[in-house]
């Protein structure tokens, strides 16, 4: 197995990745980041967190108890739909990034990692601006009860 450690993917020198590549093409490459780039990813989770649960509860307290399984099944439905969509975007705006690519493979290196980057803040960016919806929406939504 070949191991290559501490390889950047970042400015920051806390920025590095370890990529352990079997010597069969059959098994996939084993990638561990480690460093300072985490803060999107929390800062994803946190804004997901503030979406979902007040969508949900604006969902369900705005229907009569009658329609509660249909109020959740659509909601269900929707949030499904959208997570599709999502990753759609996010792959094909990945892909956008690097004209000509064809298949992602080990040779692509930093520039998959810069795009990859990339696609992940503006996902981060989509989720803020649910999150500030969703808020809006929950001020405004207790404010008319």
């Amino acid at each position: 197995m070949k191991i290559n450690k501490d390889l950047a993917y970042g400015a920051d020198a806390l920025q590095k990745l370890d990529i352990y590549e079997p010597e069969s093409d059959a098994i996939a490459d084993i990638v561990l980041v480690h460093g300072g780039g985490w803060w999107p990813i929390i800062l994803n989770g946190v804004g997901m967190a503030f979406t979902l649960t007040p969508n949900n509860s604006i969902t369900m307290g705005l229907v009569s108890p009658k329609l509660a399984g249909v109020a959740g099944s659509m909601n269900s439905l929707f949030r499904t739909i959208g997570m599709a969509v999502g990753i759609s975007f996010a792959t094909n705006f990945l892909y956008a990034q690097l004209p000509g690519v064809k298949h992602i493979t080990r040779g692509l290196g930093t520039t998959y990692l810069h795009a990859s980057r990339i696609v992940f803040y503006v996902a981060v960016g989509a989720s803020l601006i649910a999150l500030i919806i969703n808020v809006w929406r929950t001020a405004t939504s207790k404010s008319e009860m």
